[in-house]
């Protein structure tokens, strides 16, 4: 690849696996010749501005060394300078997944070897997805994110807080998330909600709503079967309150998708998604708890992003 890409590197990636990954990813990297420029960051902040500051010098090709929320930085760092208007100036951007749920790359196909994963980057095979913006409001504060992959309330955020606040006390790996949803499912009650499509609008007792462009959230959950990354549609699946032990039966059907045959679950698509609740409800984007809101609304961009693709 004739121009360089910028990698910036999350160390506390897969519980500090990440380094490790990179250090063979490094050596691939520099026997195939290709140009780059790495940056190791240990904080969000600095995070940001690296990417921008390398985004002000001209690059345009990003890869992250990383999970979920390594990719949910670099699109919210590379969205406000570039903006959502359509233009010709559209950066390109990868993940290498060295993180604990790597659901993003599950819907692209990305391959993990990492021989395979160089030579895309030296083939520079290149696809579009949508980018999903959401706004909400946090304590009367009105915020706006950017999203790749899946933005989830209810059921779905407060499973992150607890697996959050679950992993600062004692470490589990993988079992960690596990722990937490079941911690969830026996505590959760679900909430009186308005969701409006595309102004068809439905009013439910909330267990979860998932919105986005990837299929798969919770390290392999497939929530949202029927998304599709350039379709210029958002993938929808709303929950209404379910039993508690339905959903035990039902886990199995969680990992490929066939949960969405219960009568609890209503799937679509469309191109705005508004959130309306009397309550303060749990959310959740990629993986990272952000908050609690009452309202969102969740759209999609006029721009596409370059991906790298096997």
């Amino acid at each position: 690849m004739p121009k360089p890409i910028f990698i910036i590197i999350n160390p506390y990636a897969g519980n500090g696996k990440a380094i490790e990954t990179w250090a063979k990813l490094e050596q691939e990297l520099i026997k195939q010749n290709i140009n780059f420029e790495a940056k190791i960051t240990k904080k969000k902040e600095n995070l940001s501005s690296e990417i921008i500051d390398a985004f002000g010098k001209g690059t345009r090709h990003f890869l992250a060394v990383g999970g979920d929320g390594t990719l949910h930085e670099l699109i919210n760092a590379i969205m406000p300078i570039w903006g959502e208007s359509e233009n010709e100036d559209t950066p390109t951007i990868g993940l290498f997944p060295t993180g604990t749920g790597n659901d993003w790359v599950k819907s692209q196909g990305i391959d993990k070897n990492i021989k395979h994963f160089t030579n895309t980057l030296i083939s520079t095979k290149e696809t579009y997805q949508d980018i999903c913006k959401i706004s909400y409001t946090e304590n009367s504060v009105e915020k706006e994110r950017y999203f790749l992959n899946i933005a989830s309330l209810g059921f779905g955020g407060e499973t992150v807080e607890n697996v959050d606040k679950l992993r600062k006390k004692v470490s589990l790996g993988k079992l960690t998330f596990i722990a937490g949803l079941a911690f969830t499912l026996f505590g959760f009650k679900s909430s009186r909600c308005k969701v409006v499509t595309d102004g068809s609008e439905i009013k439910f007792p909330l267990f979860i709503l998932a919105v986005g462009k990837g299929k798969f959230f919770g390290g392999g959950i497939k929530i949202l079967p029927h998304a599709q990354p350039d379709d210029k549609q958002l993938a929808i699946s709303m929950v209404r309150k379910i039993p508690k032990w339905k959903v035990l039966v039902n886990i199995t059907r969680l990992f490929d998708g066939t949960y969405t045959k219960n009568k609890e679950v209503v799937v679509l698509k469309g191109k705005e998604v508004l959130f309306k609740s009397a309550k303060k409800i749990p959310l959740e984007i990629e993986g990272e708890f952000i908050g609690f809101t009452k309202r969102a609304n969740i759209s999609l961009t006029q721009n596409k992003i370059k991906v790298f693709v096997a």
